[in-house]
């Protein structure tokens, strides 16, 4: 006859690993993303980066998507594609990588742009051709 105290206990996840029951559900609902050209209005990329070409404090979004931009990392200058890698992280983490001619001043949008407004964003830049 067992009893229940001798029954395995059932272990731990590895760390780092969530439990089933502690892992967070989809943070914004599926669908369609929203208007990235509105978001760009909205929430102050367009004070900066201008989407016609013209010169403003940050780089231009047109023709952006794809484009070789020399950046400068931790004081060295390398080229990057822009690609949506590159842009999510220019917009989460943009003191990471400076275009070359530039300031680094524009702020993180690290808890300010849910990811699906970053998806939006980018899809937008893409546009801009």
């Amino acid at each position: 006859e067992k009893k229940a105290a001798e029954e395995k206990p059932t272990a731990a996840p590895p760390a780092g690993v969530a439990r089933e029951a502690e892992k967070p559900g989809p943070a914004e609902p599926p669908g369609p993303l929203p208007d990235g050209a509105e978001l760009y209005r909205s929430k102050g990329c367009s004070a900066c980066h201008s989407s016609d070409g013209s010169g403003k404090a940050g780089p231009t979004f047109k023709g952006l998507f794809w484009k070789d931009e020399t950046v400068i990392t931790g004081g060295v200058e390398r080229v990057v594609t822009a690609d949506e890698v590159y842009l999510r992280r220019a917009i989460l983490d943009p003191n990471a990588d400076v275009v070359k001619g530039f300031s680094p001043t524009m702020p993180s949008g690290e808890g300010v742009l849910t990811d699906r407004e970053i998806d939006a964003i980018i899809e937008y830049i893409k546009t801009l051709r």
